[in-house]
């Protein structure tokens, strides 16, 4: 495991006023803090501090603080927590957490998948819904990865905690049943180009559940054998309105023609 170490000073006052006043200076405000100590407020060189964190200190990565100024020692410690600023991204204050030397520590191990599994050559997802596990070790044995072969994974399957194989010294203290890497069945098997062709109708066919448009001969049959319309219906169907019935007591003109009498011939 690579080895970090940093130069920090120990200072005097605590809130934000003091913390303002640091950032000002080119530091950034700590604190260390563990179950055998009693927290110190520190000052970190923000350009040191920033060179390590590219380097690849971590939450998991021990590094050696070397605390200058009243009461100068050096302490083995783990970064807890960071804090930056929302909208710049400048680092505002940094936690550091003293590694106990009486009792093992917990700590978050990030995982490295080695190999492919076989249901993803089968056509199956694999999905990781564990980055990380949480163990149990000593300062000594904290591991930089967590080595899982996932090559054995079939379509269908997971692989779990239970199934981690974890160095010498280090203990899992996530829970057995946690999912590491899954291989879940696709969704919709994608059709095959004949499928598709198979299953289209073809050109100048009727779709699929459409009736069949009639034929010519059986189209002029229908329009033979369709009734002719009566009543008002006729008369809207010849653009005229309906014949309306006779008053009553009203003569119709050939009853009327009858009942007029022949005229006389003269002389």
């Amino acid at each position: 495991m690579a080895a970090f170490s940093l130069a920090v000073k120990s200072r005097e006052g605590d809130g934000k006023r003091g913390a303002r006043r640091v950032r000002r200076e080119g530091f950034v405000p700590a604190v260390l803090y563990g179950p055998e100590t009693a927290p110190i407020t520190l000052s970190v060189p923000a350009h040191e501090l920033s060179l390590l964190l590219k380097k690849g200190a971590s939450y998991h990565t021990p590094i050696e603080l070397k605390i200058e100024g009243n009461g100068a020692s050096t302490k083995r410690v783990l970064i807890r927590e960071a804090r930056y600023h929302p909208v710049w991204g400048d680092l505002l204050h940094i936690d550091f957490y003293l590694i106990p030397t009486k009792r093992p520590l917990q700590v978050s191990i990030p995982l490295k998948l080695l190999g492919v599994p076989a249901g993803v050559a089968d056509g199956g997802v694999m999905q990781c819904p564990t980055r990380r596990l949480l163990v149990l070790c000593s300062a000594d044995r904290i591991p930089e990865v967590i080595e899982v072969d996932v090559s054995g994974v079939g379509k269908g399957h997971s692989l779990h905690a239970s199934d981690v194989k974890l160095p010498e010294g280090v203990r899992c203290v996530e829970r057995t049943d946690v999912t590491i890497v899954t291989v879940l069945m696709p969704k919709e098997e994608e059709k095959k180009p004949e499928e598709v062709a198979a299953a289209a109708p073809a050109e100048g066919a009727p779709a699929e559940g459409a009736a069949a448009a009639p034929a010519e001969g059986e189209a002029k049959a229908g329009a033979e054998a369709k009734p002719a319309a009566t009543g008002k219906a006729a008369g809207k169907a010849a653009g005229k309105g309906p014949e309306k019935a006779p008053a009553k007591g009203a003569e119709k003109p050939a009853e009327k023609a009858a009942a007029k009498p022949a005229g006389k011939g003269k002389g």
